[in-house]
């Protein structure tokens, strides 16, 4: 799990926040921890080492098993205006159905 001291090390230490940051994480089956409990899965993996190295964030998985990165983008804005991430992670599968959707037409957000 060399990958997540990678992803640790891009979000900032800050002492003394008056509360914790919301990370949203989107995705499909590997984030949603399908097959495993929650509390084994990647997102709270990440979440138990925030916490531990005192760093003022906390996750808000937003993953669902067998979503597409097509269904993730049509939830997107909602989540974006409901929680108000700090930051975000979108991780979809190399086979994840784009719906028939061409890259190039995702455009930026």
């Amino acid at each position: 799990m060399a990958w997540l001291g990678s992803l640790l090390l891009a979000i900032p230490t800050t002492a003394g926040a008056q509360s914790a940051q919301p990370i949203l994480v989107l995705g499909d089956s590997i984030s949603a921890a399908y097959g495993m409990s929650l509390e084994q899965g990647w997102v709270a993996l990440l979440e138990t080492r925030l916490s531990e190295e005192g760093r003022p964030y906390r996750t808000v998985n937003a993953s669902i098993s067998g979503d597409t990165s097509a269904g993730g983008l049509r939830r997107l804005p909602n989540l974006l205006t409901h929680i108000n991430p700090e930051s975000s992670s979108s991780n979809w599968a190399a086979t994840t159905d784009c719906g028939g959707i061409r890259l190039a037409s995702y455009g930026t957000i």
